[in-house]
C-alpha cells in the first residue's frame, strides 16, 4: 500500500501482510485514522495521525486493542526512537 502526494486520507487500513509507505508532497500529506501493516515507511512530508476515538472501541471478541498512543512532536522526541525504525 503506497500513499503518494500531498492530499489527506481518512480511513482504517487493515493490511497485516503488506508494507505501508507514505510519500508526502512538498507541503505535506496526511493519514488520519489507523492502520495495521507488516512494516511502515514514511518519506518526505507524510504525517500520520491516529484517531484516538478508535481506542474506545470495545474488545469483545477481539484479541487486542490499542491501550496508549503518544504523538512524537519535537525532533528530539522523534530522534529518541529513530533507532527502532528503518529510516
Amino acid at each position: 500500500m503506497t500513499l503518494n502526494g500531498h492530499d489527506n486520507i481518512r480511513c482504517v487500513l487493515f493490511a497485516p501482510n503488506s508494507a505501508i509507505t507514505g510519500n508526502g508532497g512538498g507541503s505535506g500529506g496526511g493519514f488520519y485514522g489507523a492502520f495495521v501493516g507488516a512494516s511502515v515507511r514514511s518519506n518526505g512530508h507524510m504525517n500520520f495521525h491516529y484517531d484516538e476515538s478508535l481506542g474506545a472501541l470495545g474488545t469483545s471478541g477481539k484479541a487486542w486493542k490499542l491501550s496508549e498512543w503518544r504523538e512524537l512532536q519535537s525532533g528530539s522526541e522523534r530522534a529518541s526512537t529513530a533507532s527502532y525504525f528503518n529510516f
